[in-house]
């Protein structure tokens, strides 16, 4: 190829690419525009999703919602220890575990707290290893080993309020028992305040609906249906952690690659938020203290006076 078919085939290549590119926009750009124009199009069956609501929807039904959330305290708090020993084989490992057990709940029970109130889970019995180096055809090697064996056992602790939690938890840390697995909360009356919390969310739907209803129509709108969903949300989804630190973002001590360095501890702050979502009827005072939430959200749906058999 010439020199001056090489020139003209650099500048055709780009001037090509270009075209081609424009072509696809205006394509693009032209079935954007066909889809908008569709949807726009009373009745079109390929309509382009949207979020507003489509205008059949609007004549069709009016939804007024209510929702309320009633706080509980709990009846009942339970705590989850974890015993965990290590011993060379399973059989003495097996024996500290339930000598442990034994003594735990010995100090549960002088604090009162009802031998049925005191479970015992046994989780797993699992080995342990660790490296050895030895010689083997005159060259050093790390060879994992097995070194023993670990048991652990959950005990499940019910108390009726937190100072009898907090008790249980001295006694178990004077053991030496401190791995808390869980913290949970119940009501023996969880049902009954669901109901009331119900009752809640259909009033304040009602009112709402009296409210603006009453002040746009003459005539209250024909009832079409009612939705309902009530939730229990427990302390332990109501907490936020975080990390209260201040990360420096040039170090010094970067500079030298083969220096090993060793950060220091850096804990995450945890605190009860309460639950915070928007309600018609709210819990009472600030959420001091864990409690039990119970939210209820009730659905009312209307016609409207452009729906189907509506003057």
């Amino acid at each position: 190829m010439g020199t001056t078919a090489r020139v003209w085939a650099q500048r055709a290549v780009p001037a090509f690419l270009t075209l081609l590119l424009a072509f696809e926009a205006a394509q693009a750009q032209m079935v954007g525009a066909r889809a908008d124009a569709e949807f726009l199009l009373p009745g079109a069956a390929d309509a382009t999703p949207n979020t507003s609501l489509d205008h059949r929807a609007i004549e069709n039904y009016i939804t007024v919602e209510g929702t309320a959330e009633k706080r509980v305290d709990p009846t009942a708090l339970r705590i989850v220890l974890a015993i965990l020993v290590e011993k060379p084989n399973s059989s003495e490992c097996e024996t500290a575990c339930r000598e442990m057990e034994d003594k735990l709940v010995k100090a549960l029970r002088y604090l009162k707290i009802a031998r049925e109130a005191i479970v015992i889970d046994f989780i797993s019995i699992l080995p342990t290893y660790e490296w050895k180096l030895e010689d083997r055809q005159g060259r050093s090697v790390a060879v994992e080993t097995r070194s023993g064996f670990r048991m652990q056992s959950n005990v499940h602790i019910e108390v009726a309020t937190e100072e009898k939690a907090r008790e249980a938890l001295q006694a178990a840390f004077k053991l030496g028992v401190s791995d808390v697995i869980a913290f949970d909360y119940w009501n023996k009356d969880i049902d009954l305040h669901k109901k009331e919390a119900r009752k809640a969310a259909l009033a304040a739907a009602k009112e709402k609906a009296e409210l603006l209803l009453g002040a746009l129509f003459d005539k209250p709108p024909r009832p079409l249906n009612v939705h309902e969903s009530t939730r229990v949300v427990y302390p332990r989804s109501l907490y936020d952690s975080f990390k209260n630190t201040y990360d420096e973002k040039f170090s010094s001590w970067s500079l030298n690659e083969r220096l090993i360095r060793i950060w220091a501890a850096k804990p995450k702050n945890t605190y009860y938020r309460g639950f915070q979502e928007d309600t018609d009827v709210q819990g009472e005072g600030l959420p001091l203290h864990p409690t039990i939430s119970v939210v209820s959200t009730v659905r009312l749906y209307y016609a409207t006076p452009k729906a189907k058999g509506d003057k």
